[in-house]
Parts: C-alpha cells; sequence; structure tokens
C-alpha cells in the first residue's frame, strides 16, 4: 500500500502544516523556517529542500514480529510499526532511528520472553500498605483456589478411572453371572429384569438392534398402554432402556385380538397368578355388557371381517353372522388386593341368550381355576338375560326359597356365590318406588313414595 511519508499542506486559514507519516511536525525543531502568509516561492523552495534532505526516523519494531506484545508508551503508525510517543518523525545527521525508538527493541524482546515463559509480571514496592494488604490477600485466596482445584482434579480422576474399571468388569458379566447376583439379592422380579436389561444395555455396540427380554417386552407394552406421554418422555430423557414406539406396536400387532377366550393368555395370566399370595389368588367372576355402535372392518393380517357377532370357540347364536351392536366382557378381581385383569370378550347381536351366557361363566371359572385362581363369586346387575343365568343356576331370590350360591363345576365341598350389582338394585328400587309410589315388602310393610318426595329432585339431579 502506498504511503505518502512528508507532506506540506496550505490550509484554508492561509496557513502551511507538515506531516510526517500523518503525524503533525513542527519545522522550528529542526532548523527550518516556518512559511507564513504572505507566501514566496524561495522560501517554499527552501523548506521542501530541507524537509527532502532530512531524514525520517524508520521507528522501533514491527508490530508482525512482536504479536501480543505491549509496552507502555508506544503507538502503531500507518506502516504498522511502533514507535515511542516522544518520537519526533524526523532525525538530525545521519542517524536512521530516533534515541527514543531505538529503546523500544530491547523492551520488546524483554516483554516477548515473559509472556513465552509465562512470567510473572514484576510489581515495584510502589503500593500503599492498603493496597500490599489486598495483593497479599489475592495471591492466599489464588492459591487455595489451586489447591482446591487440584484436589477436586484428583478426585474427579480417580472418579473416571473407578468408572472405567467397573465398566471392564460389566463388559466380562455374563448372563449367569448377572442372574446368580440377582437371586441373592432382596429384589422383586420386575426390579431384577430392570437391572438386567440396564446391564445388557451397558454392553450392547449398537442401541438400534439390540434385543430385549420377554418379560421386559411385557413390563414396556403395559407402561405404554397406561400412559403413551410418559412412556416418550422416559425414553426420549434416557431413563430406562425403552424400546421404541414403533417396536411396541410392532408386538401389539402380533397378538390374537378376536372374541372368545385365549390360550395364550391364559398362560401368561397364570405367571401373574403365582406370584400372588394363597389369599390373593381369591377373587370373583365380574361380567357385564355394553351397547356398540354397528360398525365392520377389514382384517388385513387375516383377511378376514371384523364386526360380525363372535361368541368365540364355535359357539353360534340364532343371530350368528349379523353385525354385533353388544359387546360382553369377562373380568377377574382378587378379594384381597387391588388386582383386576379382563379375561375374555364377545360380540353378539343383541344381549346374549341366557343358557350360551352361563356356558361362558362355566368355561371362565374352569380356566381360571386351571391356573390357580380360586372363583369365589359371580357379580353382575339384573338384566334379564342376567336373571336367566341365575334360574340356569338354580339361583333365587323369593322369600321362601332364597338361595344365592351353586356348586362349584370342579369342587363339590366348595360353592360359588352369585351377587347382583347393590348400584343396580338401589336404582331399581328407586324407579319402583317412583313410577309405581309404593312398595309393598310384606303383608305389613309398604314404601311409600311421599315420604321420599323431598330428596327425589336432589337424586335425580345427582344421581
Amino acid at each position: 500500500m502506498a504511503v505518502v511519508e512528508k507532506q506540506l499542506v496550505f490550509t484554508d486559514d492561509e496557513k502551511v502544516e507538515c506531516y510526517v507519516l500523518n503525524c503533525p511536525v513542527q519545522l522550528d525543531d529542526f532548523e527550518m523556517t516556518n512559511i507564513c502568509f504572505p507566501f514566496s516561492s524561495q522560501l517554499i523552495e527552501e523548506t521542501l529542500c530541507g524537509l527532502n534532505v532530512t531524514q525520517t526516523c524508520n521507528g522501533g519494531p514491527s508490530a508482525d514480529h512482536f504479536k501480543g506484545v505491549i509496552v507502555k508508551h508506544t503507538n502503531l503508525d500507518i506502516t504498522n510499526v511502533w514507535r515511542h510517543v516522544k518520537c519526533p518523525m524526523l532525525t538530525s545527521g545521519n542517524s536512521q532511528k530516533c534515541n527514543w525508538c531505538k529503546k523500544l527493541f530491547s523492551l520488546y524482546r524483554v516483554n516477548k520472553q515473559r509472556l513465552g515463559s509465562g512470567q510473572k509480571k514484576y510489581i515495584g514496592p510502589t503500593l500503599t500498605p492498603t493496597r500490599a494488604l489486598r495483593l497479599q490477600q489475592m495471591v492466599k485466596s489464588k492459591h487455595s483456589v489451586q489447591k482446591s482445584n487440584l484436589r477436586k482434579q484428583n478426585i474427579i480422576n480417580n472418579l473416571v478411572s473407578e468408572l472405567s474399571k467397573k465398566n471392564e468388569v460389566m463388559k466380562m458379566l455374563t448372563d449367569a453371572s448377572v442372574q446368580n447376583i440377582l437371586q441373592k439379592s432382596n429384589l422383586n422380579e420386575p426390579q431384577r429384569t430392570l437391572i438386567q436389561e440396564i446391564i445388557s444395555t451397558s454392553k450392547a455396540s449398537n442401541l438400534t438392534h439390540r434385543r430385549y427380554s420377554d418379560n421386559w417386552i411385557l413390563l414396556c407394552i403395559l407402561l405404554h398402554i397406561r400412559s403413551p406421554k410418559e412412556y416418550k418422555f422416559l425414553r426420549k430423557q434416557q431413563f430406562l432402556p425403552l424400546p421404541s414406539p414403533k417396536t411396541i406396536k410392532r408386538y401389539l400387532s402380533l397378538m390374537n385380538t378376536t372374541c372368545g377366550f385365549d390360550d395364550k393368555f391364559f398362560q401368561l395370566l397364570k405367571k401373574k397368578i403365582d406370584l400372588l399370595r394363597t389369599e390373593e389368588r381369591h377373587g370373583i367372576l365380574v361380567f357385564d355388557e355394553i351397547f356398540l355402535r354397528e360398525s365392520l372392518s377389514v382384517n388385513t393380517n387375516k383377511l378376514t371381517y371384523i364386526g360380525f357377532e363372535d361368541l368365540g370357540d364355535g359357539i353360534k347364536s340364532e343371530r350368528y353372522g349379523e353385525k354385533a351392536d353388544h359387546g360382553l366382557v369377562f373380568l377377574f378381581r382378587s378379594l384381597a388386593s387391588s388386582y383386576s385383569q379382563p379375561i375374555a370378550m364377545f360380540a353378539s347381536k343383541g344381549p346374549v341368550p341366557g343358557k350360551i351366557l352361563a356356558q361362558l361363566i362355566l368355561k371362565s371359572i374352569a380356566l381360571l381355576e386351571n391356573i390357580g385362581a380360586k372363583v369365589d363369586g359371580i357379580v353382575s346387575d339384573g338384566a334379564s338375560s342376567n336373571r336367566k343365568v341365575w334360574k340356569e343356576f338354580g339361583v333365587s331370590g323369593e322369600f321362601e326359597n332364597v338361595k344365592n350360591y351353586f356348586t362349584h363345576p370342579l369342587d363339590k365341598n366348595r360353592n360359588i356365590f352369585m351377587f347382583s350389582d347393590a348400584p343396580h338394585l338401589m336404582k331399581t328400587v328407586r324407579n319402583r318406588i317412583y313410577n309405581k309410589k309404593y312398595l309393598k315388602v310384606s303383608w305389613n310393610i309398604c314404601i311409600i313414595f311421599q315420604k321420599w318426595s323431598n330428596i327425589f329432585p336432589m337424586n335425580k339431579t345427582c344421581p
């Protein structure tokens, strides 16, 4: 880049200024006469000749050779050269540098060596007592922080080394050794399964192509059914080694979802029943029907239609082949725990006939008893088809012939008790009193609606 070394500038206020490398210079300091108005050509010529003969100071060291080095009382000129603030810009005689700029070379070399070796900057003994005390406190604080950092770094290094050793030990663990360790612990079966899956995940080289155990897949399916959002959150945060939702859906698509009793399902239910205590295996069989909207769809896996009446196991009623509009569900409920599990579902056109319903109940009892469950009772509402079932089993609610049980089909020493759903009974009694305005309990006891007329609007609002 071209640089104007020396120049004379004629200003608008009839003055002449001299600049050397864009820095103003007084000509009086170099035995040259300043040019004043009125100008004369001879004086201008003499000034130009004297300015041309005078040597320009080359300055101190180049900034390219001393990058990052800073020295006080210096300026950087337009040629990227450090100059002393007292540099006159012009030299007298044959000297190419002024005395001020000559001293800068040694200063820059010393500071560069200090910067490269990391030497501390010297602080002279000119501090006041207060500042000296502050400096001493800062030095002590610095030493304490350095020692603390060193201790913590040693702790981190020890933890990293221990973690690497533990990782090596975990890689050497086999499935048999893990099973032995877990069996000696006091953990239950789901906790053992979780720990085993975590260890298997730590040993896997590719997490996208790893295999999961059957028990863990079942737990993941249950978790995904309970709350898909929580499942995605736990998997995204990597709290648990959960398979992807696509894997869960792929496993669910393999399950048989047809109506009736599924033998594979009862094999899995047997594993759950075996985990329950003896008193928890006793329970009741609950069944109920709901009204459904008629619909017809195609099962692409089996190329069959879904939506017709299906009572399972080849059972056919008079309405077989028609679109189903009722759903029947059987559920087993434990008496000594909060465990409950649906065991079968059926689709029918209208309510299931009483005789067929009795057959389904007997088969449900037999299947539950075979896997270790104990059926002690049956609960249903007071629908007409359910009352037909009671008659089939010999259950009666007449005053003179009350019988609320029948002999267990698999054990003659046990009875199975029949219960009508209490909320439905209360609802039936309420509707009977409201419609007929009275209910005769016996020849001398009668319930009259007028006594309950005050609370009936409240019951109607909040049934």
